[in-house]
């Protein structure tokens, strides 16, 4: 009975996954956010660009049909094409003056290698798995970046592959589809305004968060009454959820690299967390 009951649960698991699409083909919307981490004398990070993407109708070229991508790099949202993208079976290509250039792959199992361009050849290192409230996302995870089945990459849309600078980083914030906000697995049905679009000094949010890394618990300088914390893996899962609380206890978290979400009203801090013992 426990060995029917298993399989039951495989079969309707792999049906959850099956049924999502590869990749959003129009009504999904991507944030990314660039940050700048600069000694302020507070160990702050306080510098961001933010990105925000969505898909919006098609376009053919030479019998091809591709998605058109839109991007605004302002608080204005004021959106211009930034290119064209197609999907066949598993696969995302990117449409190049040369040609059309493959970006994801979902289809990759343990082992198989992925040629980056620039950033180099990635080898599977681990294929893993991700309940959202759509379904069941699948993991390609390459030990340094990943990609998830039906978004894209944590690592940010279109730089997951980029070459990690010291003092930088790139990251997807949020991602939400026919209006909802499914990744990471947080706690409102919609994506928060990323704290200060632009380039400049965040004010809204201002926290200092230390030690990091840690082998034990997590201070929280200038959290607020109605301040809610929570801690997510490289994935987007949800470890665990804090309100009113300038203290995390990371004692019984596996070590690894976590991303902090600190929402106060429509705004976000975040900050990576790297647990070590």
């Amino acid at each position: 009975m426990k060995i029917l009951t298993l399989i039951s649960l495989i079969l309707v698991t792999l049906t959850a996954s099956a049924q999502l699409e590869s990749f959003p083909t129009q009504n999904a919307t991507w944030h990314n956010l660039f940050t700048q981490y600069t000694d302020d004398g507070s160990g702050n990070v306080v510098y961001h660009r933010t990105s925000h993407y969505y898909v919006n109708g098609k376009q053919t070229i030479d019998g091809v049909e591709y998605c058109q991508l839109y991007v605004s790099m302002k608080d204005t949202l004021d959106f211009k094409l930034w290119g064209l993208y197609r999907v066949e079976g598993e696969k995302v290509y990117i449409r190049e003056y040369n040609g059309d250039f493959l970006f994801y792959d979902f289809g990759l199992e343990v082992g198989d290698t992925f040629n980056a361009g620039n950033g180099g050849v990635f080898t599977v290192q681990k294929v893993d798995s991700l309940l959202l409230e759509d379904g069941v996302h699948r993991i390609i995870d390459f030990g340094s970046a990943s990609f998830i089945r039906g978004i894209g990459s944590p690592q940010g849309l279109f730089s997951f592959m980029g070459v990690n600078v010291s003092g930088f980083s790139n990251e997807l914030v949020c991602f939400s589809k026919n209006g909802k906000a499914l990744y990471p697995r947080s706690f409102d049905s919609t994506c928060y305004e990323i704290t200060k679009l632009g380039i400049e000094k965040t004010n809204s949010i201002r926290v200092k968060v230390f030690p990091n890394p840690t082998n034990g618990f997590i201070h929280i300088e200038g959290v607020e009454s109605g301040d809610r914390l929570e801690l997510v893996d490289v994935f987007g899962r949800l470890i665990f959820v804090e309100k009113n609380s300038d203290t995390l206890d990371v004692r019984n978290v596996q070590s690894g690299i976590y991303k902090l979400i600190i929402a106060r009203d429509n705004h976000i801090y975040t900050s990576n967390i790297v647990i070590s013992r």
